[in-house]
C-alpha cells in the first residue's frame, strides 16, 4: 500500500528493474485501500467473493510490455 508522500519515488523505480517486480510494480493508495474496505463493511449481500485491488497504473513510468520485453 502506497501513500501520497511515496509517489516521488516512482521515477527512481526505473533505475532496478528487480527492486519491484516481486508485485509486477503493481500497488494500492491508501485511499482507495479505505474506500475497499468501507465498501466491503457495508454490503448486504451475503456469501464469499475474491478481490484484487489494485491501482490501474504501476509504479512505473515505463510501460509494462516495454519492461517485460
Amino acid at each position: 500500500m502506497q501513500n501520497e508522500d511515496e509517489y516521488a519515488d516512482y521515477p527512481h523505480f526505473a533505475d532496478d528493474l528487480d527492486r519491484r517486480a516481486w508485485d509486477i510494480w503493481s500497488y494500492i493508495d491508501g485511499r482507495d485501500a479505505g474506500t475497499a474496505v468501507e465498501s466491503a463493511l457495508h454490503q448486504t449481500a451475503r456469501g464469499f467473493h475474491t478481490y484484487l485491488i489494485v491501482a490501474d497504473d504501476t509504479v512505473m513510468l515505463i510501460p509494462t510490455a516495454d519492461i517485460i520485453a
